[in-house]
This record gives structure tokens, C-alpha cells and sequence, in this order.
């Protein structure tokens, strides 16, 4: 025990020189050193969760309005969208006023993604007197605004009201805020937490649509094996059946699809896709039913540029010049075999930049592993599909080997949004999803609880998720991982509306 005491007593003895002292010292040391390395991770990890903030929560304004919409200035025709309250109550306003166009004017306060989709939507009706009378008496609390993004929180007052905080979003546009959306939450904060959501997504994909776009740029003007050029020619300017260029195929393809021949159809997978399987008889009936008046606009389409990576896999953008015409921008997707360029996939998209986007995305892909990330490089795959199914082995269970989806994605609409039909519905999905480069196909819909439901199938569940969750007026219901058995089934289902 003395001995004990002794080593202890570091004003009386050297330590170090004892067996004892020495582990003692061992391991105050080994305890600093540890709980210094819990310290530096700690804030190490604190520090690289705000560098991976993509945006500054300080810059988002808020102020507070504690008005009723019916104490704002203006009748029913009311009509201002100079602040995102003012734009809260003209939406609130519109939708109210008996209208028998009421999709037509909804779509004259939407962002530009919404406004086809709004105007053609003939369902859209009045709501009831009752809730029109809870909408119109909303208590707008307050605004938050980040650059050019905005969130409206109001609360409804009414008797059976789930979810009583309404929260509408806005974008802003050459001084105006229009209509993004809109969301129903049971508190303040959860529609705070929403919008901070909605903001780092954007960033996220302004960021990567930045830095694609220097990448694009950079390959211009230094990579041999990137190319482009603008061809500014009509489809019906082109001679049929020319594989010699992406351009030519894309005329080609188009005088095919647009001639309504169901024998000529047909014989459009065999000779000009890569994938040599028969379109299904559905898709071909789609063909020779198409209206005369989008015949004609796919005819007329204007062929803007031409994107080449390695002179074998090429981008091809052109514009669908018609009335109503959903997403306008074609693109179709080509490689390069035995000297002839063919389909392997097509989209639509609303602008030349998601275009490019997509390019760079599949470039960078071959660039890094030698391959597409997709047998078929469509992101929505809704057109010329290939319906071939194989069997793979993997990890245990088994996949479809021409797209290889993993999970079958189920979504409702909610809020305001009715979609009656599937384009409407899909639509609602592809403006948001169009950016991201998430592999998705065999959308498809049924009717349930008076609701259109969709699924669609993907290799990306947690970035399909979180798309989804950006998008007000869907909600996610199911992501179910996919076996071939159950790709099947979903796949033979038929396209539903109410």
C-alpha cells in the first residue's frame, strides 16, 4: 500500500521510472489523445455539413403579413403578381372565380413548366362554395423568399380542415411571381423545413448543371473526340431512310412515325434501333392514331444541333413547333455501328440546357467506365421502347437486363392537382425529373379512391425519393424493389385514366 501511495505521488517520485507511473502516463496520454480526435471529428464534421450546404440560410428573407385574403384590395378578376402574397391571393381569387376556361386562366399565373399542362387540363373545375369561402377567407401569416424562389404559409379556418396550414410556392420571373405549387402542412415549421428542402435540391442542380456546363466547354475546345454543330434544317427537308449522320436518322425516324403506316412502323425497331425487339402492338397502335395535327408538327420539326462524343454516341436536339406542345424540345439519342447511326432513345425536355445537361451526364459516364449507364439511354423511356425482358442473377434476386431497374416507384397527386390523364400526370413528374438524369422507365397509372395513381420504375430509389419529395403536389406512396416477376407484371399493365 505504501508502494501504492509512493508512485502516486508525483511531487515525490519520477514516474517515469516506474512500471506503474509509466502505464499511467501511457494512458492519460492515450485518453487527451482520444478525446482531442473526438473533438477534431466532431467539428470536422460540423464544418463539412455547412460547406455542403448549398445555400446561405441567412439570405432567406421572411416578413410577416397577418392579412385575409379578403382584406387585399381588388374584386374576383383581381390580378397581381408583384409580391408572393399578392400572387397567393390572385391564385386564391382565380381559382374561386366561376370560370368554365378555369385551366386556361390558372395557366396564365403558372411557371412556364406548368402552363400546357394547366391549360389543357379541361377537368379543372370551381371548388364547392364551402371551401371555396375557407380559401377566400385564408389568414396569409408570412412570406419567405430566396432569390428567386418564395413560400407563401396561410391557415384555413374551417370546420373538418386536415393539415390547416396551405402553403403555396412561387418562382419569380421578370418581376413576377408565378405559380409553382403548393403544399399542406400541420405546422409553420414543417413548411419551413419543406422549403429549406426545395432550396438545397435547386442548388444542387444549378450546381451540377454549372459544372456540366464548364465540362461541355472545356471538351470543346480541347477534347478531339467531343464535337458540335447546328444543322438548322426541317425534318421534310431530309431524305428517307438515311442513316449516314444523327441528323438524317432523326428526320427519317420521324417521316416514319408521322406516316401512320402500321406496316411501315413495324419495321421502324428492326431497321433503325440498335435493340432489334418488336414494339409492342400498343405503342404501334399509338403510332398510327396520332393526330393528324401532331403528324404534321413531327414532320415540320426543326433540327437544331448536334452533340458527338467519340464520333459514336450523339445527341440530337430539335424543336416540336405546335400549339400546346408539352416540352417542345425532341432529342433523340443515337450510336454509331458498322459505320450507321441508330435509336437508341428518346425524350422531351423544355429546354436546349436539360438537353446538353443529359449529354454531359452520359459523356462523363463513358468517359468513366467505357459504357452508357443504360442499355437504352432514354431517361423516360416512354417512347420506341424495348420491351425484351432477360433473366440476371444478382445478389440473390433478379432484374430485367435491358434497363436494369431495381424499384418500382408508386405516387399520388394531392392538393389542388387532379390529373385525369397519364400525360398529365407524367408531366407533373418529368419537369423536375428531366434535370436530374435518373434513369426511369414503364410509367404507368391506374385508378384508385378517385385518384390517378402512378408508377414508374427506376435504378435510383433514394433520387427518385427525393425528386418526388420536391414536387408539392405529388406524394410518395410505395418504393418497392423490383424481381423479374414483379417487373412483369407491372409492365403488362395498361394505362389508366379517370
Amino acid at each position: 500500500m505504501k508502494r501504492i501511495n509512493t508512485i502516486l505521488d508525483f511531487s515525490e517520485q519520477n514516474v517515469s521510472q516506474s512500471v506503474t507511473g509509466r502505464f499511467l502516463w501511457k494512458f492519460a496520454v492515450l485518453t487527451i489523445s482520444m478525446l482531442l480526435t473526438i473533438t477534431l471529428a466532431f467539428c470536422q464534421e460540423r464544418k463539412t455539413e455547412e460547406n455542403l450546404l448549398p445555400f446561405d440560410p441567412a439570405k432567406i428573407k421572411s416578413y410577416q403579413v397577418n392579412k385575409n385574403v379578403a382584406e387585399f384590395s381588388g374584386d374576383a378578376n383581381f390580378s397581381d403578381l408583384s409580391t408572393p402574397e399578392n400572387a397567393y391571393v390572385t391564385y386564391s381569387r382565380t381559382y374561386c372565380n366561376p370560370n368554365p376556361n378555369l385551366g386556361d386562366a390558372l395557366s396564365k399565373i403558372a411557371i412556364p413548366s406548368l402552363r400546357a399542362a394547366t391549360q389543357k387540363n379541361k377537368s379543372l373545375k370551381n371548388p364547392p362554395e364551402d371551401w371555396s369561402n375557407i380559401l377566400l377567407s385564408a389568414q396569409v401569416l408570412e412570406v419567405r423568399i430566396y432569390e428567386n424562389q418564395a413560400m407563401v404559409i396561410a391557415k384555413l379556418e374551417g370546420e373538418n380542415v386536415k393539415s390547416p396550414y396551405d402553403v403555396r410556392h412561387f418562382e419569380k420571373i421578370d418581376g413576377k411571381w408565378f405559380n409553382a405549387g403548393n403544399d399542406r402542412f400541420n405546422s409553420v415549421a414543417e413548411a419551413s423545413q419543406k422549403f429549406r428542402k426545395l432550396l438545397q435540391i435547386k442548388q444542387n442542380q444549378e450546381n451540377e448543371w454549372e459544372e456540366n456546363r464548364k465540362w461541355l466547354q472545356d471538351g470543346l475546345d480541347k477534347m478531339k473526340s467531343l464535337r458540335f454543330y447546328t444543322v438548322g434544317k426541317r425534318v421534310d427537308e431530309f431524305s428517307d431512310n438515311n442513316l449516314t449522320t444523327p441528323e438524317s436518322l432523326y428526320a427519317t425516324i420521324n417521316n416514319v412515325m408521322a406516316s401512320k403506316d402500321k406496316t411501315t412502323i413495324k419495321k421502324l425497331q428492326e431497321d433503325f434501333n440498335l435493340a432489334k425487339t418488336a414494339i409492342p402492338e400498343r405503342e404501334i397502335n399509338n403510332m398510327v392514331n396520332m393526330p393528324d395535327d401532331f403528324a404534321q408538327v413531327l414532320k415540320t420539326a426543326e433540327i437544331k444541333q448536334v452533340y458527338l462524343f467519340k464520333d459514336s454516341f450523339a445527341l440530337v436536339i430539335a424543336f416540336l413547333n405546335g400549339e400546346n406542345v408539352r416540352n417542345p424540345y425532341d432529342v433523340r439519342w443515337c450510336e454509331k455501328k458498322d459505320g450507321k447511326w441508330f435509336n437508341v432513345g428518346n425524350d422531351r425536355v423544355d429546354s436546349i440546357d436539360t438537353a446538353i445537361n443529359m449529354f454531359v451526364k452520359k459523356c462523363k459516364s463513358l468517359q468513366e467506365t467505357g459504357k452508357l449507364s443504360d442499355n437504352n439511354v432514354s431517361e423516360k423511356r416512354e417512347s420506341l421502347p424495348s420491351e425484351n425482358i432477360q433473366k440476371v442473377q444478382q445478389t440473390g434476386w433478379t432484374t430485367p437486363d435491358d434497363v436494369k431497374h431495381t424499384h418500382l416507384c408508386i405516387f399520388e397527386p394531392v392538393g389542388d392537382f387532379k390529373p385525369q390523364t397519364p400525360q398529365e400526370l407524367l408531366d407533373k413528374l418529368n419537369a423536375p425529373l428531366q434535370k436530374t438524369g435518373i434513369i426511369t422507365g414503364y410509367f404507368r397509372t391506374w385508378a384508385a379512391n378517385g385518384k390517378l395513381i402512378g408508377g414508374i420504375c427506376t435504378n435510383n430509389a433514394e433520387g427518385l425519393d427525393n425528386v418526388i419529395k420536391s414536387i408539392p403536389e405529388l406524394k410518395l406512396l410505395n418504393m418497392k424493389r423490383l424481381d423479374t416477376e414483379s417487373f412483369n407484371k407491372h409492365v403488362a399493365k395498361e394505362q389508366e385514366s379517370l
